[in-house]
């Protein structure tokens, strides 16, 4: 859809019905009026047109309403090209065939009309749905890492727990006795730690294993295992 449709289209639903029903009669006139002219039996299709785009944006009075003038247009261009001899019960019937035509078509569009209106909901509900799904779900997995990194890790210094600690060691003693390989471990000790905590508190001594552990990280790479 080129901007310029899209800027009609948006136009023309801003309009009310009196801009339809006014633009419908006027465009029925013209429409007769070049049917006059070329005597073409094919501008009967040019009828729809008035009555289409009052149903699709004035609703389905107007619809009805458009249905009876492009008629009594058309049957006007009837009147002045048929024969002066034909009866009246010929234009009766030519009246009742493309009036019926015609608001056959108005209910049909106006259906057509509400059952878009239905999908586009559904659809946009179906959007809806899926976004708070997803949003849903990217909460979840957010929460199970948060919850994965709580359960490994020690919430002060940011370091694996002992549980992780153990586990990850089971892993390399598994993995040494399989490839017949040695790997090494280093333990380092903190002196005086507890005095820390007695003397100063154990905010203090929070703060000062918080410090050691940021040497510790800075101190050594991060390799994969």
């Amino acid at each position: 859809m080129t901007k310029f449709t899209a800027n009609f289209l948006e136009y023309l639903h801003k309009q009310n019905k009196s801009f339809f029903i006014l633009s419908g009669i006027l465009l029925s006139l013209l429409i007769g009026f070049v049917d006059y002219v070329i005597l073409d039996f094919f501008m009967f299709e040019f009828y729809l047109l008035p009555v289409a785009i009052a149903v699709w944006f004035a609703g389905k009075n107007v619809g009805i309403l458009m249905a009876f003038v492009v008629t009594l247009s058309e049957l006007s261009i009837d009147t002045i090209i048929v024969p002066k001899h034909a009866s009246l019960w010929v234009y009766c019937w030519n009246f009742s065939l493309n009036i019926s035509f015609f608001i056959a078509t108005v209910y049909l569009l106006a259906f057509l009309k509400k059952t878009l209106i239905k999908l586009e909901e559904a659809s946009t509900i179906e959007k809806i749905i899926n976004k708070q799904l997803n949003a849903e779900i990217q909460y979840r997995k957010e929460a199970e890492e948060k919850l994965k990194v709580l359960a490994s890790h020690d919430e002060l210094t940011g370091c694996v727990n002992f549980r992780s600690t153990m586990e990850f060691l089971e892993n390399e003693i598994a993995r040494s006795n399989r490839y017949q390989k040695s790997f090494s471990m280093i333990m380092v000790d903190v002196d005086y730690f507890k005095r820390v905590n007695d003397e100063y508190g154990h905010l203090v001594g929070n703060d000062a294993l918080v410090a050691f552990t940021s040497v510790i990280k800075k101190s050594i790479r991060a390799v994969e295992c």
